[in-house]
């Protein structure tokens, strides 16, 4: 122990950790855990901290709960609402701290320290009793914000964690912690992601007698649902149909209480299936791909790691969500503004908004789903809107049991109307033989009013119905086409007739700048806030394809591949020169309901996984699977033609990547439905899996 706590100590004092005179400004000190060190100044105040401080603290405090959660709660919080403080000018440089990991840019380090304190928070638990624990747990939460950033300041952290982290050899794979050390393991199959995709993929190349393992980024498993952990977060599809429609078991038998699934409930839906199936152990958390390489000569892909490990292995499924990787929008004086600042996609456990003032950016399904909730804790809400949407009444509610049992009783019927008859998946027959325009006004009217009830469709005049302010519903109403993703709320307009609730419109008065005290637009109203929440969705389908770095054949990234024309693949699954890689909800795959989709894909890819291998008793080699480039460009001009009849193409919107600066505007989803595109997969496998090579 006094080894270890010297080396730590060693890292604290160093010459690379020696610092400048500090210079005076602000008058800020900050006493760090050694109380002989002081710290004042502009630049000099984070970087010190989280140099000296940080190190000195793991050497000092007692490393049980409690002193673990202070002390990261401690450096987190300070650096996520100091930091823009202190380097407010945009001029200034940035300290090359240890946990500086993108020079220039404030708040991707602001939102990466707090995402480092909330995988923390979640296994604390294993980090009591000593401080190698400590030390082991650190780690894997650093890595796992390296993977989020580039990291120019890595080369000097990474030799450091590598001298503490040696001091003993107890941490395990047990799929609670990540740490499995430097090692090469071979294996049949990897499947990137623990979300809906992850889980079931693995369990199906177990099924398959495959060796598999499933790595996340995460401290657990739930993906998407892992993470977007803000208030108000719930499915918009009914708890019926949001799960796996593969276990007829515990379809009957699981319990859900409500319409609508919240977060909390889904979360422990995938934990209890993870249990059920004993997947836990085959899993690595807190463990990022860094780099995937293809080997053409072994026929394998070498997956590194954050965790140290490299996975060699013969099949790679890349399961990340389609909305997964976080988007900020590009504000001048973003890194100024001096309160809390927080973006749904990374919500950090125990944040409370109770009694402060909060501007929501944002009103997607999530920036619906935060002012809906949070409302009736504020002092004071104001939603930011540049384009306000249509929401309908979710109709969320308690089940009555005989409606569940009459579920339990059609379940195999509904699902298959779901898969094999539905374009969207979520339960409920499509009137495409009715169009809008087919029948007389009254009629028109007579039908809009009942699916009203429904929570089918929304119209003007209810918002103006609900908004008792005229200001307020003038603002609320949408300008564009209903051809966004469909929103449903749990009283969302409803809030709008608080005093404490307010819409600011950004078509009328942009956003001019985020300033130290909170939101200034472009008529000279700055909006004083406590809390700043970004509800401003994801680089969504292929973002987080495009940051990491996946190299298939001739050291091609998936990135240089798609940089011509935008994300192509074969199916929404398969890449032309990504041999053995398949995708779960890749570009253009099926805009429908999530989870029967996921299951379509897994089954799919499974399927074609088991013909490959069957290729491998005759040859005795490794077998390849390979989309042809012939199959991804006609899948992909399908995804096109089909696309050219949607509303959704003449709306700006993240469906088509409209919501990135900068991003190519491409079709990212095809728009034929579910049932047609299971129609589809069918006749590939009937004919011998055509628009695949394998062998």
């Amino acid at each position: 122990m006094a080894n270890f706590r010297n080396k730590i100590l060693s890292c604290a004092t160093s010459e690379e950790a020696q610092w400048p005179a500090w210079t005076e400004a602000k008058g800020e000190a900050l006493m760090v855990s050694n109380p002989g060190v002081k710290v004042v100044g502009k630049d000099e105040y984070m970087a010190e901290y989280f140099r000296r401080g940080t190190w000195l603290a793991l050497a000092e405090k007692d490393p049980g709960k409690d002193g673990f959660d202070v002390l990261w709660s401690d450096v987190c919080r300070r650096f996520l609402t100091k930091a823009s403080e202190y380097f407010a000018e945009a001029s200034a440089p940035i300290p090359a701290c240890p946990l500086n990991f993108q020079v220039g840019d404030n708040e991707r380090i602001s939102y990466g320290c707090y995402n480092t304190y909330t995988r923390l928070q979640h296994h604390r638990d294993e980090a009591v009793g000593s401080l190698e624990q400590v030390g082991y747990i650190r780690q894997h939460a650093l890595h796992a914000v390296r993977s989020r950033v580039e990291s120019p300041c890595w080369d000097w952290i990474e030799p450091k964690m590598a001298e503490v982290n040696g001091v003993d050899d107890t941490a395990k794979t047990n799929g609670v912690n990540g740490h499995h050390g430097s090692q090469t393991m071979d294996i049949d199959a990897l499947v990137v992601g623990a979300g809906f995709g992850g889980i079931y993929q693995l369990k199906k190349f177990l099924d398959l007698g495959l060796s598999a393992k499933a790595i996340d980024t995460a401290g657990d498993v739930g993906g998407t649902w892992f993470w977007n952990q803000y208030p108000g977060a719930m499915s918009d599809t009914e708890a019926y149909l949001y799960r796996y429609s593969w276990d007829a078991e515990d379809l009957q038998s699981y319990p859900w209480d409500k319409h609508y699934v919240y977060q909390a409930e889904v979360l422990k839906y995938l934990k209890h299936v993870v249990e059920r199936h004993d997947l836990r152990r085959h899993m690595f958390f807190n463990t990022t791909l860094t780099d995937a390489t293809w080997d053409d000569d072994a026929r394998v892909w070498a997956v590194k790691t954050s965790a140290g490990t490299t996975f060699r292995a013969r099949y790679l499924v890349t399961a990340l969500g389609l909305l997964s990787k976080q988007n900020f929008p590009v504000i001048s004086g973003i890194d100024s503004y001096q309160g809390e600042k927080y973006h749904t996609g990374a919500w950090p456990a125990g944040v409370s908004l109770q009694g402060k003032r909060v501007g929501v950016i944002g009103n997607g399904s999530t920036g619906v789903q935060v002012v809906t909730e949070i409302a009736k804790d504020v002092a004071h809400l104001y939603s930011f809107q540049r384009n306000p949407q249509y929401s309908v009444p979710s109709g969320q509610r308690a089940v009555d049991p005989e409606y569940r049992r009459r579920v339990n009783e059609n379940y195999q019927e509904i699902w298959r109307q779901v898969k094999d008859e539905s374009k969207t998946a979520f339960g409920f027959p499509e009137n495409e033989d009715r169009p809008t325009m087919s029948v007389d006004a009254e009629t028109r009217k007579e039908i809009f009013e009942t699916a009203w009830a429904k929570a089918a469709v929304s119209a003007s005049s209810k918002i103006r119905a609900k908004v008792k302010d005229p200001v307020k519903a003038r603002k609320l109403m949408p300008t564009q086409m209903y051809a966004r993703r469909p929103l449903c709320d749990a009283g969302y307009y409803e809030q709008f007739n608080r005093s404490n609730v307010d819409v600011v419109s950004l078509h009328e008065t942009p956003i001019e700048q985020i300033t130290p005290k909170g939101i200034r637009t472009s008529d000279g109203v700055e909006y004083e806030l406590d809390v700043i929440i970004f509800a401003t969705g994801f680089d969504a389908v292929d973002g987080n394809y495009t940051r990491i770095a996946i190299k298939g054949r001739d050291g091609v990234s998936l990135k240089e591949h798609w940089e011509p024309t935008g994300p192509t693949t074969f199916l929404g699954l398969a890449v032309t020169g990504f041999p053995n890689m398949f995708m779960i909800l890749g570009p253009n795959s099926p805009f429908s309901n999530i989870p029967p989709a996921i299951d379509t894909q897994v089954e799919f890819i499974s399927d074609v996984v088991e013909a490959a291998e069957k290729t491998k008793q005759s040859s005795g080699r490794n077998p390849i699977v390979e989309a042809t480039a012939k199959s991804e460009s006609m899948w992909t001009d399908e995804c096109d033609q089909v696309s050219r009849g949607s509303l959704f193409r003449r709306t700006d919107s993240w469906i088509f990547g409209a919501n990135v600066p900068g991003k190519r505007h491409a079709v990212m989803f095809y728009f034929g439905g579910l049932a047609e595109y299971r129609k589809t997969l069918r006749k590939v496998a009937k004919n011998g899996w055509d628009g695949f090579t394998m062998g």
